[in-house]
């Protein structure tokens, strides 16, 4: 250092807190990063943990509710025969809320972890209020079915008309 003139002296010294301050700049945002970083993973710990012990508190309503849905879930016998019957069900429901159905078409089973599911898409045509008892109709609690994508538009033809495209399904028990 006695070898430096005055001058290199204070760059020297300039750039040592440049460093300096760009060093602590890094590892302030480091620690900030990593703080915000497990600040949130806490919360959603934290999250996690409450829902965790709302369901041990009601572990005995949903083992109720488990019970009850194996009881009633049915048994798919006749997986060929299983999705004509649904389109049956559902044409039956249209029929008595004055719902035109078009373009039906059965899908094939669907086998879930938890349940398998047969399901039929179709096209529908109907009043409004009829359309509603129809939603409403199809989807009772024993029956289980239910409608797993909707689209409802009005009837660009007609403006009193609804326009629905469904994905229906009714679930079974698991194999």
């Amino acid at each position: 250092m006695n070898q430096l003139t005055r001058r290199e002296k204070v760059l020297a010294t300039i750039v040592a807190i440049a460093f300096g301050v760009v060093l602590n700049l890094v590892l302030l945002n480091f620690f900030l990063k990593n703080h915000r970083r497990l600040r949130d993973d806490l919360a959603n710990r934290a999250a996690e943990l409450e829902a965790k012990k709302i369901l041990l508190t009601e572990k005995a309503m949903w083992e109720e509710r488990d019970n009850w849905l194996q009881s009633k879930l049915p048994k798919l016998t006749n997986e060929g025969s299983a999705g004509v019957q649904l389109l049956d069900q559902v044409k039956e429901v249209a029929k008595k809320h004055t719902v035109l159905i078009e373009n039906p078409a059965i899908g094939t089973p669907d086998r879930r972890p938890h349940a398998t599911a047969v399901t039929v898409n179709i096209e529908t045509k109907s009043v409004w209020a009829g359309m509603i008892a129809f939603l409403r109709d199809t989807q009772e609690p024993d029956k289980f079915i239910l409608f797993e994508t909707v689209n409802i538009q009005k009837d660009s033809g007609d403006a009193t008309q609804m326009r629905g495209r469904f994905r229906v399904a009714r679930w079974f028990a698991p194999k």
